[in-house]
């Protein structure tokens, strides 16, 4: 190749690699994944099917088995047809003063590309953060009212709490009983003193069988380890945009890859105090998708623990106990201060109510840390000045 053909081809290789920088990990793959949704208590069972593309899909096409045992009467309800409670994701953007400009612009537009591609039962709920999580739209399936949420700058302020936010979007889905749940956070930043821990969000992921997709957008002070550290753990992926322009391509593709869901029940024979591998064939698609749990070894109501690592995973990354209660209502307590757009900004006194205290029973809310020094009267500042 000539000096001068090199030279010439040179920015549209250049526009290829960042093209392919931007392309989500396991959509780029083209292979399905089985992950484990929320809401079946045991015997019944619950995963979410994840295809490279949407197609027609029964019970009669899917074979599942545990520890090698052909289980009957699966069925399958594709994200298309699925009834309001069955999938549902929060889309939690990072509203921190250097999303000043076109970042937050362009956020919101990645945004609402990524919900046109719902299905009208999908429900979206929106939380924007900076140094607390602000409820922008709750669950919805109005499209009306997402769009309108979507269209909206929310108030951009110093502080990213990264992590709160996510613990808040995995409480909302949690409440709302949402079978196939997913956050899909953006954040051109590092986080800076959330009160919840990295750990913390994490296992309240896993026990409310939520699924973590994040989206780096670089910017000076960009940091992706936190976010890469939440899709690899909180059995989602990472995608990372070099521009603000590159935030369309992968919302568009996130958004294609979660319509192509489906939701598949059925009912275990398994015994108590078992470990139990399970393996899912799907006609027309190569392989076969592993996963597995452990059923606790008392007759109990919450669903037994699990893990899912997609495909021919083959450790286990989870003890036969069941857990995801608050241990007490001075240990995880409900946060009372959220604050929402649709109401007063002022956040609500703190403690716990009645109501509260009946949901953090069953609530997988991440524990929480001391805030850290000053960060009260910041707050504090803020409430006077709004008020």
């Amino acid at each position: 190749m000539s000096r001068r053909l090199q030279l010439a081809l040179a920015p549209a290789i250049a526009l290829l690699v960042v093209a392919l920088t931007a392309v989500p990990n396991v959509a780029a793959s083209g292979r399905a994944k089985l992950t484990e949704a929320g809401g079946a208590e045991f015997p019944n069972r619950a995963y979410v099917v994840t295809l490279p593309t949407e197609r027609a899909l029964t019970g009669s096409q899917v074979v599942v088995r545990e520890n090698g045992k052909r289980v009957r009467n699966v069925t399958v309800t594709p994200a298309a047809a699925a009834a309001t409670n069955q999938f549902g994701v929060v889309l939690v953007i990072d509203a921190s003063d250097s999303m000043k400009g076109r970042p937050i612009a362009g956020a919101l537009e990645a945004a609402r590309l990524f919900v046109a591609h719902r299905a009208p039962t999908q429900q979206v709920a929106v939380i924007t953060f900076n140094d607390q999580p602000s409820l922008a739209l709750p669950f919805t399936t109005d499209g009306g009212k997402i769009t309108q949420a979507l269209e909206a700058t929310p108030q951009l302020a110093y502080g990213t709490h990264l992590y709160d936010a996510v613990s808040e979007a995995i409480s909302q889905l949690h409440d709302a009983e949402i079978s196939a749940g997913s956050v899909v956070l953006l954040s051109d930043g590092a986080d800076t003193h959330s009160e919840v821990s990295p750990a913390a969000v994490v296992d309240a992921a896993r026990k409310a069988h939520v699924r973590l997709f994040t989206v780096g957008l670089r910017s000076k002070r960009f940091d992706p380890k936190a976010l890469k550290e939440l899709a690899a753990s909180g059995s989602g992926q990472y995608s990372e945009a070099n521009s603000v322009d590159d935030l369309l391509g992968i919302y568009d593709q996130l958004g294609t890859q979660l319509s192509h869901e489906y939701l598949l029940r059925y009912q275990s024979l398994a015994g108590l105090g078992a470990k139990v591998k399970v393996k899912v064939k799907v006609a027309g698609e190569p392989g076969t998708l592993s996963g597995g749990y452990a059923t606790s070894p008392i007759q109990t109501s919450p669903p037994p623990s699990a893990f899912h690592k997609g495909l021919s995973a083959g450790f286990w990354l989870c003890s036969p106990s069941v857990s995801g209660h608050c241990s007490s209502p001075g240990g995880d307590r409900c946060r009372s201060g959220l604050r929402s757009s649709s109401a007063s900004r002022r956040p609500r006194a703190p403690g716990v109510d009645t109501s509260c205290q009946r949901r953090c029973s069953t609530r997988p809310r991440a524990r929480s840390r001391s805030r850290p020094a000053g960060s009260a009267s910041r707050r504090s500042a803020r409430s006077a000045r709004s008020s």
